[in-house]
């Protein structure tokens, strides 16, 4: 009795996720001097103290502090643009091993059929041929069966190993970009801080001579915020070498899954042999 062999088709390769944007440091050197600079501030001040230029001093300082603005804010909205590419490709992941735990369950079931297949020709020898010849038969497929078997499972277990590690990576990537949202958001929000401090400061220069102090002042908290935009694209920098070795992972994953397809075409064929020459 022949038993038609089962084709499973190959695993179509899934499109690698997108990788994120990032900016080089000429481009964030030059933001940084578009901005202006704290010594360039004081210069200022100091030669519209010596020309009592009062009117030539206000508008200048504007201008900074508009151009700064509009700099800080450009600075925020890219962040948020490599946040949503991040959140993307996570999403790609989840997806991802759903569909490998999907084909770990196909095989499985597969072995299971293989399984009653081989009881099934236990029987079939049995009844044709003699006690002896039946019996040394049926050792040698049971032993051949069993140790393709063996390495059966030990690659699905090697692949759910492998996906479990996927999982434990993923949920590590989505702290990061959890704790990175958290960051973006404190940041936007010293940044408008910054702003209306700049705006206050400015209507009171009208009264109070102290403008000079008060531009050194923000020029400090200026020089912190962007030493943590430099943490902040440092850790962006780790977070990506992290997707990157995921990436890596899922490859090796889909080319590991590949050889046990084979694996399993080839026990397809030992079995058929073995069907011709219980015929014979």
């Amino acid at each position: 009795m022949e038993i038609p062999e089962q084709k499973r088709p190959l695993p179509r390769p899934h499109s690698p996720p997108r990788i994120l944007e990032t900016h080089s440091e000429n481009e964030v050197l030059d933001e940084y001097r578009s901005s202006g600079s704290p010594l360039q501030l004081r210069n200022l001040s100091e030669n519209s103290n010596k020309s009592n230029n009062q009117n030539s001093f206000k508008l200048s300082t504007h201008k900074c502090n508009t151009q700064s603005s509009y700099n800080s804010m450009h600075r925020s909205s890219s962040l948020e643009h490599r946040l949503q590419g991040a959140t993307s490709a996570v999403k790609h992941l989840e997806k991802e091993i759903k569909q490998k735990n999907a084909l770990i369950n196909s095989l499985q079931e597969e072995l299971i059929e293989k399984n009653k297949l081989l009881d099934s020709y236990s029987s079939q020898i049995y009844s044709v041929q003699t006690h002896q010849k039946s019996s040394q038969l049926q050792s040698s497929i049971t032993s051949i069966i069993r140790k393709k078997e063996k390495e059966l499972e030990k690659i699905i277990k090697n692949q759910q190993i492998k996906i479990d590690e996927d999982k434990k990576t993923m949920f590590r990537l989505q702290e990061l970009n959890k704790t990175l949202v958290s960051k973006v958001k404190d940041q936007e929000k010293k940044i408008e801080e910054l702003e209306v401090y700049g705006n206050d400061k400015i209507q009171k220069y009208h009264v109070n001579r102290n403008l000079i102090e008060e531009n050194e002042h923000l020029a400090v908290l200026s020089r912190k915020s962007k030493q943590e935009m430099e943490g902040l694209k440092q850790e962006i920098r780790s977070w990506q070498e992290k997707h990157q070795n995921l990436l890596n992972s899922s490859m090796e994953f889909e080319i590991q899954t590949r050889e046990l397809y084979k694996a399993n075409q080839v026990l397809n064929e030992n079995i058929l042999k073995l069907l011709e020459i219980n015929q014979i």
